[in-house]
């Protein structure tokens, strides 16, 4: 079994699967050997997820089959980054009601040439996007470090 780069809050749901294909084989034809995709997956199997976001972005999903809410992009969570204080989770404005979600982490390469211990909550980059309707949308590109 391989270890997933993903960070802490959102690993648990993180799964390979075929909608991930696309980006591991764009990443590997571009030499981004510090990328991770993963589908995003709830607890009880449902992939299909409603989607609410803001501007910082901070962004949660809730499943639609048992209602679970997950946080899936917090920058409270990522060493390199910082959120904007109390007025950082305020007002979650619903943009899919239904759709799956692809996420790619990026990390810096320092951990990977030098002695540094890898952190998985360390990233430098997130990308989320919606699958819908056999098309992908880019929700989130952002850079935290």
């Amino acid at each position: 079994m391989s270890i997933l780069a993903a960070p802490d809050h959102i690993r648990p749901y993180c799964i390979k699967s075929r909608l991930t294909a696309p980006f591991d084989k764009e990443n590997y034809d571009n030499g981004s050997f510090y990328s991770f995709v993963y589908q995003i997956s709830c607890d009880c199997g449902c992939k299909e997820l409603s989607v609410f976001k803001n501007e910082w972005p901070y962004v949660t999903a809730k499943c639609c089959t048992c209602g679970k809410e997950l946080v899936i992009y917090d920058l409270e969570g990522y060493p390199a980054a910082s959120s904007g204080g109390s007025e950082y989770k305020a007002e979650l404005v619903q943009i899919y009601e239904k759709c799956e979600l692809v996420a790619e982490f990026e990390y810096d390469d320092e951990y990977f040439y030098t002695d540094v211990r890898f952190d998985k909550n360390d990233i430098t980059g997130f990308n989320l996007w919606a699958y819908l309707n056999d098309e992908y949308t880019l929700i989130v590109d952002d850079e935290t470090a």
